[in-house]
């Protein structure tokens, strides 16, 4: 059996251990309020409130004397006399947090003054933090908690986090880790059913804060030129935050077809020159390791855009100093539940989460309506997850900046399209990345449409400035899309502008809907796609395209399945580079009630740059600031109309 990459990282994380000498990041239970039952072992144990009160006595000649005094700071994990009782809670155990409890503080783990004291550094069955006061408190250089579901029974791996759960290293040199092992997917039975039940997962309940904040780092930039394979120095943009010992991948920009991801680490930096231990995939195969080797694996060449400008690869950061994530058995998740309000994280690796099973995501915002709105999501990146990685399921008025999802499996920006309910507004995802989204052979459908970006139903959602690379499904995927199914009020459009989509296996951008809004996409980047830059559907529609560029797309520019309606579709300063085709109909399942416009159109080394091939219903189609008709296909509709309208008079194009 392969082992899974999230395994394969923890793997690369090692070597990264030893190339580096600097300190470098790692690239709960039933919700019933009623009476606790006390079972042998003690299976739920509760903290105090507030540090436990000691007491001294003074014996003298005469009398003796007793006095109490509550210790200051607050409580450690490992001392006894934290928890009601006196028992530290261990791996068959729940704990409940109802302080302030710190974690990583030294501890005399044996009273034994010949040996050092140790981090605390607790195994725990599950993890309750309780209103309001509750709060798990992360400290030290290097701290891990592990909540272990192996034993059973209340060790059901969950933490569950109803007051306040703390991760904030205060440098680069400090790694705040909270990681969860043996849960069994099998006993998850996702949805709704078992939000409250389900083994494993981070859960924000109630008043629920995750405090959770890593320095600052840049999450992702871009190469300042090409780079050749075994360069061992690469230049980039904006390597804010970065540091020696950080592991990073560079994304494929090579020809269609190309999906060559270059992994290195820094072992020098210097302004914005990265000298690299270069870290190769030799045999793709996911059971072995990728081994040290000198420089990137690949070469990572430059894409010429319209009036001389380049389109250079993107170089992920991997590394954060807050990680949450999976060591050992399925994967768990992450999830901000209905009644959770607000939420800030930055900076976060959520790493091999996502088991596939149904709504247990790394990340996902459950149907918080309301409660959502105002949170933000900074430099998070998820990696290696087995589920779609980030979720914003009915939630409003969420920013996700700088978001990186890499090696995902199932879309990486997923929207749960149907119902009413499911439906979330006002969401934002600004530099957004969404790379190597790869296919799963258990569901052929979803292998089709897989996306880096799905976006749907809701009213005032953005996406500005992100990317969508290395996408590998079949059929009608792509980097970004628009399917059908909207709901929730309005038709689903979104702000579009500035986003780029290259080196997926098939599409750029795919649309499918049959809505009545006006879709307006702008400014936007498709390259090296195995597919179409564009391809638009699905019966009739109403999208306005402008300003964008396809360059060296597989099929070709823009592929034209949709008639159009009321205003009709437009196509406007579209540049079209290194192609076979410029644009092309196709099959039209409905008669058009307008036209479709295709303005100002430039191609550069397009062999065919316009095919009428539309089939079941006629084109109608209006061309202007072009003045060749159309190559009509074999076995075309005979009635399509295609006019030039800037001759005068205009010209009607027949076979």
């Amino acid at each position: 059996m392969k082992t899974p990459t999230w395994r394969r990282l923890i793997v690369v994380t090692l070597l990264v251990s030893l190339l580096a000498s600097a300190a470098t990041a790692i690239g709960v239970q039933r919700l019933d309020d009623g009476p606790i039952i006390e079972v042998q072992p003690l299976a739920i144990i509760d903290s105090l409130t507030e540090p436990a009160a000691t007491t001294t006595t003074t014996t003298s000649s005469s009398t003796t004397t007793t006095t109490t005094a509550t210790q200051p700071g607050v409580l450690s994990w490992c001392d006894p006399a934290t928890w009601v009782g006196g028992v530290v809670p261990g791996v068959e155990d729940r704990a409940n947090v109802n302080g302030p409890v710190i974690v990583g503080l030294p501890w005399d783990h044996d009273d034994n003054e010949l040996t050092p004291e140790v981090p605390c550094e607790p195994t725990v069955g599950a993890i309750r933090t309780t209103a309001p006061l509750g709060d798990l408190i992360w400290t030290g250089p290097s701290t891990e908690v592990t909540v272990d579901a192996a034993a059973g029974g209340d060790a059901t791996g969950r933490v569950e986090v109803m007051g306040r759960l703390t991760m904030r290293p205060t440098g680069f040199d400090q790694q705040h880790v909270l990681s969860f092992a043996g849960l069994d997917a099998d006993q998850m039975l996702g949805g709704d059913d078992g939000m409250m039940t389900d083994p494993g997962g981070l859960h924000a309940m109630g008043a629920g804060v995750l405090d959770l904040n890593g320095p600052d780092r840049t999450a992702w930039t871009r190469l300042s030129g090409a780079a050749a394979r075994q360069d061992d120095a690469i230049d980039v943009d904006d390597p804010g935050g970065w540091q020696i010992g950080d592991l990073f991948v560079v994304t494929p920009t090579g020809p269609s077809g190309d999906d060559g991801y270059s992994y290195g680490t820094i072992i020098d930096i210097t302004g914005g020159v990265i000298t690299l231990q270069g870290l190769w995939d030799h045999d793709d195969d996911p059971s072995t390791p990728m081994v040290p080797r000198d420089g990137l694996e690949h070469d990572h060449p430059t894409v010429s855009l319209q009036d001389g400008e380049l389109l250079t690869a993107e170089v992920l950061n991997l590394t954060r100093n807050v990680v949450i994530r999976t060591v050992s058995g399925d994967p768990s998740y992450v999830t901000m539940h209905p009644s959770s309000g607000v939420q800030h994280v930055t900076d976060v690796a959520f790493v091999g989460l996502g088991p596939d099973v149904v709504g247990r995501y790394p990340v996902h915002l459950h149907l918080m309506g309301e409660g959502s709105r105002g949170s933000t999501f900074d430099r998070l990146l998820i990696l290696d997850s087995n589920n779609r990685a980030v979720v914003p399921h009915g939630s409003h008025g969420t920013t996700w900046t700088d978001v990186v999802a890499h090696r995902v499996t199932r879309d990486g920006f997923w929207w749960d399209r149907g119902q009413d309910e499911n439906a979330s507004n006002d969401t934002t995802y600004h530099r957004a990345v969404a790379s190597d989204i790869r296919a799963t052979e258990n569901a052929p459908a979803a292998r089709a449409r897989l996306a880096g970006f799905e976006l749907a139903s809701g009213t005032g959602n953005t996406v500005t400035g992100s990317v969508a690379v290395g996408v590998e499904g079949i059929k009608d995927s792509s980097g970004f899309e628009w399917l059908e199914g909207a709901a929730g009020g309005g038709t689903g459009e979104w702000v579009f502008t500035g986003n780029v989509s290259h080196n997926n296996r098939r599409h750029g951008f795919f649309g499918w809907q049959n809505t009545n809004g006006t879709h307006v996409i702008s400014d936007f980047v498709a390259a090296s796609n195995g597919g179409w830059g564009v391809s638009h559907g699905a019966y009739r529609n109403k999208y306005l395209w402008e300003r964008g560029q396809l360059i060296a797309n597989g099929s070709g520019g823009v592929l034209i399945h949709a008639n159009g309606r009321e205003e009709g579709v437009r196509f406007v300063d579209i540049y079209v580079a290194d192609s076979p085709t410029g644009f092309a109909t196709t099959n039209h399942n409905r008669e058009a009630l307008a036209p479709t416009f295709i303005v100002d159109p430039t191609f550069s080394n397009v062999d065919v740059p316009l095919v009428a091939g539309g089939r079941n219903n006629p084109d109608v189609v209006r061309v202007s600031g072009w003045a060749t008709c159309p190559e009509f296909a074999d076995g075309a509709h005979p009635d399509n109309e295609w006019v030039l309208t800037d001759p005068v008079p205009e010209l009607v194009c027949v076979p």
